[in-house]
C-alpha cells in the first residue's frame, strides 16, 4: 500500500504601496479562507523559529507569511483560490 505525504506550501504576499501593518491585516485575513479551501488540513502564520534568514519578523510570525499543509491533492484547489482571492498582488510561493 503506498503512502502519500503531505506537503507543505508557504505563501508570501508582497504589495506595492502597502506597508507592513497592512499586508499583515491582508495575511491575517485571507488565513481563514485558506483553511476552508478542500485539502488543506492545517494553515497558519509561520513562527520566527521557521524564518528564512534575512526575513522580517514581527510579534513572533514572519511578517505577510502564511503556510498551508495537506494532501499533494491541496495544490490545484489552493492555487485556484489564491488566483482568484489575490489577482493583482504578489504572492511569492
Amino acid at each position: 500500500m503506498a503512502t502519500t505525504s503531505n506537503v507543505q506550501v508557504t505563501i508570501s504576499v508582497t504589495e506595492l504601496g502597502l506597508d507592513e501593518e497592512e499586508l499583515q491585516a491582508e495575511v491575517e485575513k485571507l488565513l481563514p479562507q485558506v483553511k476552508e479551501v478542500d485539502g488543506v488540513e492545517d494553515a497558519d502564520l509561520v513562527a520566527v523559529t521557521e524564518v528564512p534568514q534575512g526575513s522580517k519578523a514581527l510579534g513572533g510570525f514572519l511578517l505577510a507569511t502564511l503556510k498551508a499543509v495537506g494532501n499533494p491533492s491541496l495544490i490545484k484547489p489552493l492555487f485556484e483560490f489564491l488566483s482568484t482571492r489575490l489577482t493583482g498582488k504578489i504572492i511569492e510561493i
